[in-house]
């Protein structure tokens, strides 16, 4: 069979889905030139979802050559796309093999595309459902005919080995860090108690260049009127190109007395509902608290994944110490920065117990990372990452734990360690409800 007839009935073995209990929707998209944007054929797509089972946790790093012969999915791409499409899952000519290969909704995959012509292309993307409805040929007893019915497009582009393009940051959430969470009542000076959701939070670059970021301007017999903030972005062939970013992308966080990325995540609630739990545009009302924590000290903490490291130069370029004394901050591809949940400004204030009990059981923590667009990366598409969490009914017993309790109410300097990280947070949100009470 020819390569573009093979294409065309990837989808179409598919749809026999349609017809079938296993599944109803196709997954299939495109593998292209990230310059040219044409079709490349025979390059190997492997599919895992993420994160694996082998994680052992939310600093366990993907290792080279992971189930490289046993991915959850494989597929090759052919040389002629039908539809926009020049591979799919689960179909071989015009039998369908393979009825369980369709992507799950609701799940991250980390996908690696190899092809001898192209750097290996290594992608995180998160499948929020089949969003388009597609053209098939149906192959049935009966014969082809043409139908159509839910599908999902993923788009992957490959980068010669050679050529002069921008080596570009990809930012992500990793999902994995929402592990790291805690319900919390804080006793306060005056009135009821106070909770919140400690929420743990780490970004990785999963790009192919390095996220480098450079403060000007910000010494103390500068201007400041004249600093800026700018995003320099390495060249495949050498050289950079720069970004202007903005004076007002660095402040000196209070807290940690050093310099952070304002805006650099955003931590909400939300309503546990297919409409709310969506990146994009949605009702004000999914929206059930939101997090104080925006601004990061940006670094190379944690390895991420080893294969972008290897294949993507990915050194350790910004370490702490010393990048957070600096103006300079950035994230190496494969490494990723984390903030634990018990850091000051980890956490979702929902208010004294009346506001707790009026949450839903069940609720949504999600984190969005450069939620207002400031950086130039990849993909934007993959910068939100949610996770389902179940709300503590006996807010008593909370309160009398030792582990989730912790006491704001006296003087600010009588607090240990641990109340002068995250105490300020609570006392914050007082005075604020002060503030903006009639």
């Amino acid at each position: 069979m020819n390569a573009s007839i093979r294409a065309r009935l990837f989808c179409a073995a598919l749809t026999l889905a349609l017809f079938t209990t296993h599944f109803s929707a196709c997954t299939s998209g495109s593998v292209e030139d990230a310059i040219t944007a044409a079709p490349v054929a025979d390059a190997e797509v492997r599919l895992y979802g993420w994160p694996p089972p082998e994680s052992t946790g939310y600093s366990w790093e993907w290792p080279r050559d992971l189930r490289r012969e046993q991915p959850d999915h494989f597929t090759r791409s052919a040389a002629a796309r039908f539809n926009g499409s020049n591979f799919g899952l689960g179909g071989a000519g015009p039998c369908l093999v393979d009825p369980e290969s369709t992507l799950i909704p609701g799940q991250w995959y980390r996908v690696r595309v190899d092809h001898p012509d192209y750097r290996p292309g290594i992608f995180y993307r998160f499948h929020d459902g089949f969003n388009e409805t597609c053209a098939f040929d149906l192959c049935s007893s009966a014969g082809i005919e043409s139908a159509e019915g839910p599908c999902r497009r993923e788009d992957f582009a490959l980068w010669p080995r050679e050529g002069d393009y921008q080596l570009l940051p990809d930012i992500i959430v990793d999902v994995r860090e929402f592990e790291d969470n805690l319900w919390q009542c804080a006793l306060m000076p005056s009135g009821p108690p106070i909770f919140g959701l400690r929420v743990g939070s780490s970004t990785a670059n999963v790009g192919t260049g390095p996220l480098h970021l450079e403060g000007r301007g910000f010494g103390v017999e500068d201007d400041p009127e004249l600093a800026q903030v700018v995003q320099k972005i390495d060249r495949n062939q050498g050289g950079q190109d720069e970004v202007d970013l903005g004076q007002d992308t660095f402040e000196l966080h209070p807290g940690h007395n050093h310099i952070h990325f304002k805006d650099w995540l955003e931590l909400n609630l939300i309503e546990p509902t297919a409409e709310c739990d969506t990146p994009g545009e949605r009702p004000e009302s999914c929206k059930l608290a939101s997090g104080t924590k925006l601004s990061f000290c940006i670094m190379d903490l944690e390895p991420f994944d080893a294969e972008i490291r290897e294949h993507y130069e990915g050194h350790q370029r910004y370490p702490e110490p010393p990048t957070c004394d600096s103006v300079e901050q950035g994230l190496s591809p494969g490494w990723k920065d984390v903030y634990h949940a018990l850091l000051e400004g980890q956490v979702i204030i929902v208010g004294d117990a009346e506001a707790m009990e009026a949450l839903p059981t069940a609720v949504i923590v999600e984190a969005s990372v450069d939620p207002r667009g400031k950086l130039t990366e990849l993909d934007t598409t993959n910068n939100r990452a949610s996770q389902r969490l179940t709300r503590p009914l006996d807010l008593p017993a909370l309160c009398n734990s030792p582990r989730s309790r912790i006491d704001c109410s006296g003087p600010e300097s009588s607090f240990d360690d641990e109340e002068q990280e995250m105490c300020p947070d609570y006392l914050r949100f007082i005075d604020n409800l002060t503030v903006r009470r009639p």
